[in-house]
């Protein structure tokens, strides 16, 4: 019997195939007035390499890049964090 694609098995057939350095990017959400802005994260050594896509007031796309430092990977990204909250304190 033939085994049927799935995105299961389209997942692992990725995995095996994709060069070892590939950076895997996942959509971060957030709440507030963030209309138009896009987040991103890729889990790399010691932390997270964040991507942040926006259009400028010419409506011309641009984008940041920046790491946020975090050796264990806890962060799961549906953490509901404030600017309050001791994970931003020094």
């Amino acid at each position: 019997m033939a085994q049927e694609d799935s995105p299961e098995t389209d997942t692992k057939m990725e995995a095996q195939t994709r060069p070892k350095n590939f950076l895997h990017w996942e959509q971060i959400y957030s709440r507030g007035d963030l209309e138009g802005v896009n987040i991103f994260r890729s889990k790399i050594p010691g932390g997270w390499l964040m991507l942040i896509k926006y259009f400028d007031s010419a409506e011309k796309e641009m984008a940041s890049m920046t790491f946020v430092p975090d050796t264990m990977h806890l962060w799961s990204g549906s953490e509901n964090f404030s600017h309050e909250d001791s994970f931003f304190q020094d």
